[in-house]
């Protein structure tokens, strides 16, 4: 009597698979690919200056100088930067995008421009839009590829 119980619950557990298999077949065949995350930082608490790749422990910047757009001449910004890494100069590529008065991104500029920063030393990088409706900017930096 045991062996026919022990029989039975196998073949349970066989039709169990083969049903819940069968029910799976049903389903639908099409997926909806993974949505996007929101992203909870506010474009406006984005940073005006991005260094990345951990090089935002060893550039420091001094205020910006901004001039702004008028209907002869684009804007044109001037961000002095010193390395405070002691052991060697650092290779740099840097770009500055400029928006419009919706934050929405212009024309780009020339895309990354190099530059060498060496030990202490200060340094300028420089930018000017395309367009003379730009209100704003950002700097983006990261290591020379």
């Amino acid at each position: 009597m045991i062996k026919h119980k022990r029989a039975i619950g196998r073949a349970g557990v066989i039709w169990m698979a083969v049903g819940s298999v069968m029910v799976g077949c049903a389903a639908d065949p099409i997926k909806a690919p993974d949505a996007g995350r929101a992203d909870l930082l506010r474009i406006g608490d984005y940073p005006q200056i991005v260094a990345s790749q951990d090089l935002h422990n060893w550039l420091v910047f001094s205020p910006a100088t901004v001039t702004a757009g008028s209907k002869d001449e684009p804007m044109q910004v001037t961000v002095p930067v010193r390395s405070t890494y002691d052991k060697k100069g650092l290779s740099l590529q840097y770009r500055f995008l400029f928006l419009d008065e919706r934050g929405l991104p212009q024309r780009a500029d020339r895309g990354h421009r190099f530059i060498r920063l060496e030990p202490r030393l200060l340094a300028y990088l420089d930018g000017m839009a395309f367009d003379r409706g730009a209100t704003d900017w950002r700097l983006e930096i990261r290591a020379a590829r």
